[in-house]
């Protein structure tokens, strides 16, 4: 399987671009699970509320690709949900709660270029897919400078997040992870 993913700390302003982007180009959005087959679709990337619960997993492709979409019945939830591996979509983790008191939540854009199928050969996505995830690709980096973070050179950290890390004191949700593990390391070290 082949894939490409953007690891990011964006603030919500940053995700109202993506998601004016999206409407621009036409595109459709869909929730991760729906109660049957029939796809959940949803008016923004930025809907949150969907049938009673927050959804941090999120959908997009075009709409030519809608009747392409794949679900599975996970049958431990009880729901339908859209199978990326074979599906032409890309996907769009934004945690529910981006930001919490003085810590900002990453985030994930994802999609899957190719994949083994049932023969065990690996099948590429449509190429007017691949085209319209790697122009997405694209635009979030050229739209989002990527303000360099030692540590963090694997996610892509918009101007906003670090003018609100300094305005706010604010830190990346993984800063304090790393910060936890420090003291939980020097405190066995005594």
């Amino acid at each position: 399987m082949k894939s490409k993913q953007i690891n990011f700390y964006l603030m919500p302003e940053d995700i109202s671009e993506i998601n004016q982007y999206i409407q621009d180009k036409d595109l459709s959005v869909y929730n991760n699970y729906s109660i049957n087959l029939n796809l959940q679709k949803l008016d923004s990337l930025l809907q949150t509320k969907i049938l009673g619960k927050t959804s941090s997993m999120k959908y997009v492709t075009s709409k030519d690709f809608a009747k392409e979409i794949k679900n599975e019945f996970i049958e431990k939830q009880n729901y339908y949900s859209i199978d990326i591996v074979s599906s032409p979509v890309i996907e769009f983790f934004i945690p529910k709660n981006l930001i919490s008191g003085n810590i900002i939540h990453s985030g994930r854009i994802y999609y899957i270029h190719s994949f083994y199928n049932s023969q065990n050969q690996l099948t590429q996505k449509p190429e007017v897919f691949l085209k319209l995830a790697d122009d997405l690709f694209k635009w979030v980096k050229k739209n989002f400078k990527n303000v360099k973070l030692s540590g963090y050179e694997a996610f892509l950290i918009s101007e906003r997040t670090q003018a609100w890390m300094q305005a706010t004191g604010g830190k990346l949700a993984d800063m304090l992870r790393e910060e936890e593990f420090r003291k939980k390391k020097s405190a066995v070290a005594v």
